[in-house]
């Protein structure tokens, strides 16, 4: 992927001089800098994805590998330009790639195109030049549930969902059809998240890393345990200790494994 990177000096001092200094400071050879900033932008296409059937009909996901196998090369210093999308910016172009190691099926099921040896297919995709403060540039048009705080009609539940592919390797499918709380499991080399839905919380069946029940990666073959705390108590409707789990055709991919999922109370 060839595409820019950019700090955006819009909402930075209106005084020139100032400003001229941040801008010089900007100008001043520094990859790093860079680099972590480039990471942020590919980043934000993790979710998009990951989730990429609820976008595209009849394709499946195209999981982005993790940074450690990225390879990032910058193709030239820094500049200071006003013509991307009017905004005064300071940027740097870069190209960025990866290789997706997989089963022999799985190129062919998440994107028909690359099913043949020599397939090609573009994503098309729009990235913000500056990657940081994305929420609060967008006036929070992009949050999902977790984030709203009028967020209602809440279900008490959990879900059991393959939320983001942890295992570059051949064994570990590119896709996996359990992509919403429609149809719940987990696939080879993909993270189960459980989350916790609760009214009092005003969140739904969605949640990220952080604020799940429980994120563990699955490998085939073997015998796993999933454990995490039960959920505490709330109110009356919520006394805690409670949970569902979704019977679903959970892990049905993972041939010969064995995996349980318990709720243990907090001490």
């Amino acid at each position: 992927m060839s595409s820019k990177v950019s700090v955006n000096l819009d909402e930075f001092a209106t005084d020139e001089a100032t400003l001229n200094s941040i801008i010089a400071e900007l100008l001043k050879p520094n990859p790093q800098f860079w680099i972590d900033r480039i990471k942020k932008q590919v980043n934000l296409a993790t979710f998009r994805f990951a989730f990429r059937p609820l976008f595209v009909d009849n394709k499946y996901q195209l999981p982005l590998t993790q940074p450690s196998h990225w390879h990032i090369v910058l193709h030239e210093n820094p500049k200071h330009h006003h013509s991307i999308g009017g905004h005064d910016l300071v940027y740097v172009s870069y190209t960025w790639s990866t290789h997706i190691l997989s089963d022999y099926e799985s190129p062919g099921i998440s994107e028909p195109q690359l099913g043949n040896i020599g397939g090609q297919w573009v994503e098309p995709f729009i990235l913000p030049a500056d990657p940081y403060n994305l929420i609060q540039r967008t006036g929070y048009a992009c949050m999902d549930e977790v984030g709203n705080s009028g967020f209602s009609n809440g279900k008490r539940g959990f879900c059991i969902q393959s939320t983001g592919r942890q295992a570059n390797a051949e064994w570990s499918p590119t896709w996996s059809p359990f992509y919403s709380c429609t149809y719940q499991g987990n696939s080879p080399g993909w993270t189960v998240r459980i989350c916790e839905s609760s009214v009092v919380l005003n969140t739904g069946v969605a949640c990220d890393y952080d604020t799940a029940l429980g994120n563990e990666v699955i490998k085939p073959s073997s015998e796993h345990v999933i454990q995490f705390i039960c959920p505490s108590y709330r109110d009356p409707l919520e006394p805690g200790g409670l949970y569902s789990i979704y019977t679903a055709p959970i892990m049905e991919q993972l041939v010969h494994a064995e995996v349980t999922i318990t709720c243990v109370q907090k001490n």
